[in-house]
């Protein structure tokens, strides 16, 4: 188990950890968590402003579903673990700023010998993959919001998602508070 759950990793940090990317075919880590780090972020500055915390669990805010997504480092590691023999059978990546373009990336990854044949459970857990997001009123009232306008294709990246999820042998699958709503879930479900 690697456990780096709220270090505060941003994309460069996601580069560092994925080079060099064969090295992920010849290690034993089995487990990898990542939950709660700003991974499509940029620097240390705008991680910080980027992460909030709720009920003791972080939550991106709105800022993160821009057209400002940093998913370099999220490319980099999915193309890391893509590699053959990769032993990662589980991926947690809950609550770290992904969207559109990560999920992508995620998709195209899932494609490759090593993640695509071992892992099996992923989870995507509050990250805005459907363009929907949560945001905390003053009163700690949380509501479903539409971020504000990105360039990103939801429905094509979901659909990726979707194509190469059912590649894999993955039989836990995360996307709880992902912003979904019904038609994208739909989309997934079928």
């Amino acid at each position: 188990v690697l456990d780096l759950s709220r270090c505060e990793l941003n994309a460069a940090a996601l580069h560092e950890l994925a080079s060099p990317a064969d090295a992920w075919a010849n290690s034993s880590i089995q487990t990898l968590l990542l939950d709660g780090n700003p991974l499509t972020t940029g620097d240390f500055g705008t991680a910080t402003a980027l992460t909030s915390l709720h009920d003791d669990r972080p939550v991106a805010t709105l800022q993160a579903q821009t057209d400002h997504e940093d998913c370099s480092g999220t490319a980099a590691l999915f193309g890391a673990l893509s590699h053959p023999g990769t032993r990662v059978t589980e991926l947690d990546l809950s609550y770290c700023g992904l969207g559109a373009r990560s999920a992508d990336a995620m998709a195209e990854a899932l494609h490759g010998a090593g993640i695509q044949q071992n892992l099996r459970t992923l989870r995507l857990t509050g990250n805005h993959l459907g363009g929907i997001v949560i945001d905390e009123l003053s009163d700690g009232t949380l509501w479903w919001v539409a971020p504000p306008p990105s360039s990103a294709d939801v429905p094509g990246s979901l659909a990726n998602v979707k194509l190469a999820l059912s590649q894999t042998h993955i039989t836990d699958l995360d996307l709880a508070n992902c912003g979904l709503g019904p038609l994208n879930i739909k989309s997934i479900a079928q």
